[in-house]
Formats: C-alpha cells, structure tokens, sequence
C-alpha cells in the first residue's frame, strides 16, 4: 500500500501528539511517500517546538537526523509546476484535498533508498 504523508502527518513521527501511534504504525505497513516541501516544513516545525520549549535541543537533533535519514529512504515528490496543475485540477475535478498520487507518481515521484528496492526500481 502507498500512503502519502504530508508534514502535518510526517511530524507525528518525530514528536509525540495524539495521533502519533497510528501515523507510526502507517510508517512501518506503507511504501512511504513526501513531497519535498514536508522536509523543511517538519523541520521548521521542530525549531519552533524547541524555541517554545516542547522539545529538547536533544529531542530536536535527533529528530532531525531521523529526519534526514528517512527522506533518504522513502519515495520524495518533487515539487514542479506540473505536480501544482495536478493537486489544482484533482480539487476543481472532486477527487478530494490533495494531489491524486497515481499522477503525482507519473510526473515526478523519485525512488530513493530502499523504496527503489521494494518499487524494482532505481
């Protein structure tokens, strides 16, 4: 199964919140996809628990690195402006929020680390 996690969902696996179990569990059972943006954006999300006092420098240099070496290890969507017309239309055309991933695949999902080994690709 492939599972498309946004940054509001890819978080929940650095620090702990409500949801956190489920998203791990999703983590471990799917072929893992991101866009690019959820990289900076999960990370700009832990500097600001940290500047509020939530999460440990500590805390944040680890998740950090986990952070760092799951993007090395999960299907990333490059984000140009053909993936942008394809969440737009996918909107307007009542498919639902968000980029419908059969056609964000076919325009620009890039296998890296080991999804290329489970996808035959690389």
């Amino acid at each position: 199964m492939i599972g498309y996690f946004d940054a509001s969902a890819f978080v929940k696996r650095y620090v702990e919140e409500p949801e956190s179990p489920v998203v791990r569990r999703l983590l471990e059972e799917c072929l893992v996809c991101t866009s690019r943006i959820s990289e900076v954006e999960v990370s700009s999300a832990l500097v600001r628990r940290t500047k509020e006092g939530s999460l440990s420098l500590a805390e944040r240099d680890r998740a950090l690195s986990a952070l760092s070496e799951d993007m090395r290890s999960i299907y990333v969507v490059e984000f140009f402006p053909e993936i942008a017309k394809a969440a737009r239309q996918s909107r307007e055309g009542g498919i639902g929020d968000g980029l419908e991933l059969g056609k964000a695949r076919r325009l620009s999902a890039r296998p890296i680390g080991t999804a290329s080994a489970v996808c035959g690709q690389g």
